[in-house]
């Protein structure tokens, strides 16, 4: 978070520059940093970002709702956001999710933040990049010296900077939406009635089970090594790195292998089967995404009308 934060003030402050009194855009631009930095330090001690989605997402208090309503809701919710043609509709989508989220689903605020940070930086970073051109001459409402040339800020790239940041924000709430709220193999049950190939489940169900054997693999290996200053210093850095690696992907095969092993000793035949309750599909349920279906619709509508 040393970089995000003043990332995230920098891009800010470009975004809104010359649309709004400096004091405003100043303030802006440091509360977003200063969102980053918490959200770098408002995480679990000890847990890692993907148990905190699984924990969420048992816990969430939108876990009794039919699991493929939420799937299509949240779904209907992402093609919305990605198709918008404005801002304000995928803003629109983008605060739904949040109110989704941490309203309904009863997320943690702090824990939705910090999970929001790590795509947030890939989006500020092309943000970024869309925001400055470099040009031979001054030009646009912002221009600063830059290698014999001249990195300038244009209102043109301000705005496709915006819509393209917002609507992919408004799509990642989208998805954790669905992951904060839905455990994976309520979906893969969804997925084996849709008729969804049962190999291509088994893959999303085993891709999604070891990514938590080379967290917790990852965790031990560089615990291991910050107790012996494997850290310290820059050249015992690199050297650690490097043994990390090789020692990540010597223990992750084995416990995999350990896990296969297992797998077939419990009768494992080629087919992956959960224990779970079904969700009932309510009315009350099945109105409420009626109309939020039909609230998307009209929006689509009215702002290609508009």
């Amino acid at each position: 978070m040393v970089v995000l934060s003043p990332l995230a003030a920098l891009v800010a402050g470009l975004l809104l520059y010359g649309r709004m009194p400096g004091f405003f855009v100043a303030a802006i631009a440091c509360a977003a940093g200063a969102l980053f930095w918490l959200a770098g330090h408002g995480h679990t001690h000890g847990e890692d970002a993907m148990t905190r989605i699984d924990r969420c997402a048992q816990m969430s208090g939108l876990n009794g709702v039919h699991t493929g309503l939420k799937m299509l809701c949240f779904g209907g919710a992402l093609c919305a956001a990605v198709a918008a043609r404005h801002v304000w509709l995928a803003v629109l989508v983008g605060m739904t999710m949040c109110a989704a989220i941490l309203l309904f689903g009863k997320t943690p605020v702090h824990i939705f933040v910090s999970l929001m940070a790590a795509p947030a930086a890939f989006v500020l970073t092309g943000a970024l990049a869309l925001l400055l051109d470099v040009s031979a001459v001054p030009a646009g409402i912002l221009s600063t010296p830059f290698l014999g040339r001249f990195l300038v800020l244009t209102a043109e790239n301000q705005s496709a900077a915006l819509f393209v940041t917002v609507k992919a924000l408004a799509a990642v709430s989208c998805l954790y939406g669905l992951s904060l709220s839905t455990p994976l193999y309520e979906m893969l049950a969804v997925w084996r009635t849709m008729k969804v190939p049962e190999l291509a489940i088994e893959l999303m169900f085993l891709i999604y089970r070891y990514v938590f054997v080379l967290l917790q693999t990852l965790t031990a290996l560089q615990t291991a090594a910050a107790a012996r200053l494997g850290f310290d210093g820059a050249k015992a850095t690199f050297r650690t790195a490097g043994g990390i690696m090789t020692g990540l992907l010597t223990l992750s095969l084995g416990r995999a292998s350990t896990a296969f092993d297992a797998m077939e000793v419990r009768g494992y035949d080629g087919t992956l089967r959960f224990a779970g309750t079904a969700k009932p599909l309510t009315l009350r349920h099945g109105a409420l995404a009626a109309l939020f279906g039909c609230a998307l619709a009209a929006a689509l509508v009215a702002e290609r009308v508009w």
